[in-house]
């Protein structure tokens, strides 16, 4: 999923609603992999908690920003039940596992908060 234009974010895509649809057209071992790199906003935490309340674990893919061929650096969240996938060589390589429990308050159709998920940038 990477349905973020610029720095805005289309709220209702990070929700348990969401999360809920997202898996039901996914296969059993399907993978969601969500795009969450933002200037403004720390979108770990939202995705992380939608992981723990599906109830599959996850991890944090960081891609480097790479000048020679033309690339940014990224954040992925990559969510699935398949845990073969997960523990493959190359994603424990290039990934982090998620935390597997939060208190951050899991976002619905009917909440969610971007203060508490605001960076403080100065500049």
């Amino acid at each position: 999923m990477d349905a973020f234009s610029g720095d805005a974010i289309p709220v209702h895509l990070l929700t348990r609603e969401a999360f809920e649809l997202y898996f039901r057209h996914l296969k059993p071992g399907g993978i969601l992999a969500v795009h969450i790199s933002n200037s403004y906003l720390h979108l770990l935490p939202v995705v992380e908690r939608a992981g723990i309340w599906i109830g599959k674990p996850g991890v944090s893919v960081r891609d480097r920003e790479n000048e020679a061929i033309g690339t940014f650096a990224s954040l992925w969240i990559l969510i699935s039940a398949s845990q073969e996938f997960l523990e493959t060589p190359e994603i424990r390589q290039a990934g982090a596992p998620l935390a597997r429990t939060s208190t951050f308050r899991l976002w619905t159709d009917d909440y969610s908060n971007l203060i508490e998920i605001l960076k403080w940038v100065l500049g």
